[in-house]
C-alpha cells in the first residue's frame, strides 16, 4: 500500500480494484490527438481554408502486462504551395498497437483533413478527424469531420473578397467566412490529463484577401489565417490546423500530435518505454522553497476582508526551525496587514502596532515532517490550529481592518526583500484563504485529501504538477513567480484514490510496457 492513513473502506476498495502497490495496472486513461491539417493556398484575388484539427480521443482502455504496446504519434500535413499544389491530411496517433500495426485492442484518432484552396475551384476541402475548410473563388464548402472525435469545416465566402473557411475542431465547426474577414477555427478540447489543463485540436483559421483580415485559429493550437499573406503553422503537439493563406500566398501545415496515458501511481511504474516519452507525476504535488523566497499574487478585493471572519490554511513541511512567515498577507508599506505564523507566534491585523498569539506550550511548528496551520477569525476572535488542535487563541482583532487583498507564501511580506523569508528547504501545499471561519472548537479532524473549493473561497493554491502557480478556485486572479522555488511531488496526502497520477506523454511515437 502506498503511505498514509486509510479507513477500512479505503483499504477494502484498494484492495478488490487491485490498487496495491507493486501490481501492474489493469486498464488505463488515455488522450489521443492526431496531426492537424495542412491549409490550402491562394492566387491572385482568393484565400484558402484553414485545416482541419486532428481527431482527439478520450477515455480508458484496458492493458496486457508484459506486452510491448506501440504508440504512433501523426505528424502534421503539408499546407498548400501557391500556385494551387495540394495540402495534405494530418497524420493518424495510434495507441495500442503492436510492432507490425496490428490490434492489441487499439484506439485510433484520426488525421485532420486539409483546407481547401482558392485557386480557380481545382482542390477542394477534406474530410477528416476534422473536416478542412472551404476556400474561397474555389470550392465554397468545407468537408465533414469523425463522428465522435472532430467537427466540420466552414464555408468559404465565394463573393467580394473570397475569403477562406475555417477548419474544424475537435469543440466546434470551422466558422462560415464573411465579406470582410477569413473565418475562425474551431474551437478545440480541453483536458487535465497531463496535468495541468490544456486545450487541443484548434481548427485552423481560414485566410483573407485583400482588405480583409485572416481568420484567428481555434484555441486548441490552430493556425492563424493569413491576410494577404502566407497562413501559420498550427501548434507542435496539439493537433491544430493550419491557417490559411490569403493572397498569392501558401497554405500553414498542421501541428504534430501527441499521446498521454495516465493512470493512479498506487500502480507500479511501467517497466520499459521507448520513443523517449516525458514521465511525470500529476496531482497535488508542493512547492519547495531552497532560499529566500518569495510567492505572491496581486491584491484582490475578495480577499481584503476588513473585520470580517476568514480562514487561512497551509499544509507546510520544515526543515529549519527558526523558519518564519509560513503564510501570510500582506504589506502595506509600513507593516504587514494581515495574518501570518512564524515558529511560536501568530499575529492578525498590523504587525507593527497588533498584539501577537502566543502559541500554547509546545505548540511550536515541528520540523521534517508535514503540518497543518489555520488561522480562524469569528466574530472578532482569533484562533491558530496546528494538526487539528487549537494551539493559541485571542480576542483582540474585532477591530482590525485587513485591506491590502494580498497573499505571500514563504515570505513575510510580498516583494520585500528579507523580511521573514524562508531561510532554508521547505515545502508548502493546498493554501486556501476562505472569508469565513471554517474551524471554531478546540480540534478538528485534519483533512486527508487535497482542499477543495469550499463557499467563500478566494483563493486555493492546489500545487499540481503543471499548474503550480495557478489559483485552483473561481477567482481568476493568478499568482506571481517569485524567486527560488520549483515544483516538487512531495505531498502530505496518500497516493492513488485520484490524488495522483503517472504520466506518460509522447510527443513522437514510441512503445510501453508494463
Amino acid at each position: 500500500m502506498p503511505s498514509g492513513i486509510y479507513n477500512l473502506n479505503q483499504y477494502n476498495l484498494a484492495k478488490s480494484n487491485g490498487e496495491i502497490a507493486g501490481t501492474t495496472p489493469t486498464d488505463v486513461e488515455y488522450l489521443i490527438v492526431a496531426g492537424g491539417g495542412g491549409a490550402g493556398s491562394a492566387n491572385t484575388g482568393n484565400a484558402g481554408g484553414g485545416g482541419g484539427a486532428g481527431g482527439l480521443l478520450t477515455g480508458s482502455v484496458g492493458i496486457t502486462p508484459g506486452t510491448q504496446l506501440w504508440v504512433t504519434v501523426g505528424a502534421g500535413g503539408t499546407g498548400a504551395s501557391a500556385g494551387g499544389t495540394n495540402s495534405t491530411n494530418g497524420g493518424n496517433s495510434v495507441f495500442m498497437a503492436n510492432s507490425s500495426g496490428a490490434t492489441l485492442g487499439r484506439v485510433v484518432a484520426i488525421g485532420g483533413g486539409y483546407g481547401g484552396n482558392g485557386y480557380n475551384g481545382t482542390i477542394t476541402s477534406n474530410s477528416g478527424g476534422s473536416g478542412g475548410g472551404g476556400g474561397a473563388a474555389g470550392t465554397t464548402a468545407g468537408a465533414p469531420g469523425t463522428l465522435g472525435q472532430g467537427n466540420a469545416g466552414g464555408i468559404g465566402k465565394n463573393a467580394n473578397n473570397y475569403n477562406g473557411g475555417g477548419g474544424g475542431g475537435a469543440g466546434t465547426d470551422g466558422r462560415d467566412a464573411a465579406p470582410d474577414r477569413g473565418a475562425e477555427g474551431g474551437i478545440g478540447a480541453a483536458t487535465d490529463i497531463g496535468g495541468a489543463r490544456t486545450a487541443y485540436a484548434g481548427g485552423g483559421g481560414g485566410g483573407g484577401y485583400n482588405a480583409s483580415v485572416g481568420g484567428l485559429g481555434g484555441a486548441g493550437g490552430g493556425g492563424n489565417g493569413g491576410s494577404n499573406t502566407t497562413g501559420s503553422n498550427g501548434t507542435a503537439n496539439t493537433g491544430g490546423g493550419g491557417g490559411g493563406a490569403g493572397g498569392t500566398a501558401s497554405g500553414g501545415s498542421g501541428g504534430s500530435g501527441i499521446v498521454i496515458i495516465s493512470y493512479p501511481d498506487t500502480y507500479q511504474a511501467a517497466s520499459a518505454t521507448t520513443g523517449s516519452p516525458t514521465v511525470t507525476t500529476s496531482g497535488s504535488g508542493s512547492v519547495y522553497f531552497y532560499s529566500q523566497a518569495v510567492y505572491t499574487n496581486s491584491a484582490n478585493s475578495g480577499l481584503a476582508v476588513g473585520t470580517g471572519d476568514f480562514t487561512a490554511e497551509i499544509f507546510a513541511y520544515l526543515t529549519n526551525a527558526t523558519f518564519c512567515g509560513l503564510f501570510c498577507s500582506a504589506y502595506n508599506g509600513g507593516g504587514a496587514d494581515g495574518f501570518a505564523i512564524a515558529n511560536t507566534t501568530a499575529w492578525v491585523g498590523d504587525n507593527t502596532t497588533g498584539t501577537t498569539i502566543d502559541l500554547n506550550s509546545g505548540s511550536s511548528i515541528p520540523i521534517n515532517q508535514w503540518n497543518h496551520v489555520a488561522i480562524c477569525r469569528e466574530s472578532g476572535t482569533t484562533r491558530v490550529y496546528l494538526n487539528g488542535t487549537l494551539a493559541g487563541t485571542s480576542g483582540a482583532y474585532a477591530a482590525t481592518s485587513m485591506t491590502s487583498g494580498l497573499i505571500s507564501i514563504g515570505q513575510l511580506y510580498p516583494n520585500q526583500a528579507n523580511q521573514y523569508t524562508v531561510t532554508n528547504t521547505a515545502y508548502f501545499t493546498n493554501a486556501r484563504f476562505v472569508n469565513t471561519a471554517l474551524y471554531t472548537g478546540a480540534s478538528f479532524t485534519v483533512p486527508t485529501a487535497p482542499l477543495l473549493e469550499v463557499s467563500g473561497t478566494q483563493f486555493l493554491a492546489s500545487m499540481v504538477s503543471g499548474a503550480t502557480l495557478n489559483n485552483s478556485s473561481n477567482k481568476n486572479f493568478l499568482l506571481a513567480n517569485g524567486n527560488s522555488w520549483s515544483w516538487h511531488a512531495n505531498s502530505p496526502f496518500a497516493t492513488g484514490f485520484g490524488y495522483k497520477n503517472r504520466v506518460y506523454k509522447w510527443t513522437s511515437s514510441g512503445s510501453i510496457t508494463f
